[in-house]
């Protein structure tokens, strides 16, 4: 039987280049999104003039937590990236736990960007194109874009990424060059990366949605079997990755800080969040190139999207090829390469709340985008801390020669902001989703119930199916021996 007409048990080899998953992982952070969506929040309601410092602070962190994240991808190579961390590290029963948290984490997300790009479709597509079709309709289209490219082969998912990536941060730059030619270099105060100014006001909020801008860029590690030299080109795209996004917010942050003054800053955020990104562009670009802005917060939903998409569905893939979850989802396309059972799942998850809400008459953004999104960031947040953990133990059992940045200071500091962040998300959930009380500040729970579920699961698999327990968290670079064989019978 020929390899291309038959379901094998590994994703694609060589087809992504460091650049490529660069692309798929800041497009899935939504660089439009972010500082369209919550940098007003950062501002408005965190700590003001101090946002910049609050971008950089969480870019630090994150290279902190980076450190033992790509000295971790070098030795193992997986697309249940955390999952995989964690059991190797800390031990295999957390490790499913984390896999389950894992899953629930990023389809809710999916659901959230799904349901929000619906929202602010509805609006931007009727008054800048004159299209008039409900929010739902504009979700559902996404839904089967990303449905249709997430069942197809990496690449072209990578190519579609970065053009859309390319499109939104070149309106971005061009407004941040025209804040720059408009108030002059004067205007800008490094007082806004002072201590003082970072840790002021409600700090505490401005580092929790700083974190929830950087949502998709550990997908790296994620992508790394599909990659020509997975060994080297994770590691070089998390640092690109976190160096480009923690870059580009706290410049493109410190810009609109000077543009209103650090006086100003905080009440004009909290007057009118939609217009604080929107209007600064009308101003010192033009009108046509902030009406251009907004049907790109469209594209830049689509693309984080299809990124986030791609993320949970080989989650699904690499868990069903552990058998920590129906083996089923551990097959891949016979053509594509990917992940399509697991593809195919996250939009029934997608698409199956958005109906329900859509049939209920529900509020879009505050009834199911911001509860969705808020729970899946503590738990991408809190999956980071316990990585960086793991990355400390797991060297520390290796007995390698120790790297005392990589393998020991890093994972340290990292661990230690991603746990503070990861408290913050939940002291400030009824922020996040928007109500003082409800069924949706209770989500976070359900992470809580995973990781037990998860752990119990684990648990039982050492002791009563041990075959599959020994495989849990492997390092799967190499096809299957079977997949080696059928390849060479058909040669």
């Amino acid at each position: 039987m020929s390899s291309a007409s038959a379901p094998s048990d590994h994703l694609g080899r060589n087809l992504l280049r460091t650049p490529d998953i660069v692309f798929l992982v800041i497009a899935a952070a939504a660089p439009m999104g972010a500082m369209v969506g919550a940098l007003p929040i950062v501002v408005g309601l965190g700590n003001g003039a101090g946002a910049p410092g609050a971008y950089l602070y969480a870019a630090l962190a994150l290279a902190c937590f980076a450190a033992g994240y790509a000295a971790m991808s070098r030795r193992v190579t997986n697309a249940g990236a955390f999952y995989a961390y964690i059991a190797k590290g800390i031990g295999r029963p957390v490790g499913i736990g984390a896999a389950y948290v894992a899953l629930i984490s990023y389809t809710t997300v999916a659901i959230g960007v799904a349901a929000a790009l619906g929202f602010f479709a509805e609006g931007i597509m009727d008054a800048q194109l004159g299209i008039h079709m409900a929010w739902y309709a504009w979700s559902g289209i996404a839904v089967a874009v990303t449905a249709f490219l997430g069942f197809r082969e990496i690449s072209i998912s990578a190519r579609v990424l970065g053009v859309a990536l390319a499109l939104e941060v070149l309106v971005l730059v061009v407004m941040d060059v025209g804040i720059v030619a408009d108030r002059g270099l004067s205007a800008f105060s490094l007082s806004s990366f002072s201590p003082d100014t970072v840790f002021s006001g409600s700090a505490g909020i401005a580092f929790l949605f700083a974190f929830n801008s950087f949502i998709g860029f550990e997908a790296t590690a994620i992508f790394g079997e599909e990659s020509r030299d997975p060994k080297r080109t994770v590691a070089r795209a998390t640092y690109w990755a976190i160096g480009l996004v923690g870059g580009f917010y706290a410049l493109t942050s410190w810009c609109l800080v000077s543009y209103y003054g650090s006086a100003g800053v905080q009440k004009a955020a909290g007057a009118d969040p939609s217009a604080f990104v929107f209007g600064v562009n009308a101003d010192v670009v033009s009108t046509f190139a902030s009406d251009a802005m907004q049907v790109l917060l469209v594209t830049s939903f689509v693309a984080s999207l299809l990124g986030i998409h791609n993320a949970a569905a080989r989650y699904f893939f690499a868990l069903g090829r552990e058998r920590v979850v129906p083996h089923v989802f551990g097959h891949t396309h016979p053509k594509h390469d990917s992940p399509w059972v697991g593809s195919l799942t996250v939009t029934a998850c997608t698409a199956l709340p958005i109906a329900g809400v859509a049939i209920g008459g529900g509020d879009p953004y505050l009834g199911l985008a911001a509860g969705m999104l808020a729970l899946g960031t503590i738990g991408i947040v809190g999956l980071q801390s316990a990585a960086s953990l793991s990355a400390l133990t797991y060297f520390r059992r290796t007995g390698e020669p120790i790297q005392w940045w990589s393998m020991v200071v890093g994972p340290a500091i990292g661990a230690v902001a991603l746990a503070i962040a990861v408290y913050l998300g939940i002291d400030n959930y009824a922020l996040l989703t928007g109500k003082e009380s409800g069924w949706q500040n209770e989500l976070p729970w359900l992470l809580a119930l995973a990781l037990v579920v998860g752990v119990g699961f684990g648990l039982y698999l050492r002791g009563s199916r041990p075959d599959v327990y020994r495989q849990v968290g492997g390092d799967e670079v190499e096809p299957a021996v079977e997949e080696r064989v059928r390849e060479a019978v058909s040669a």
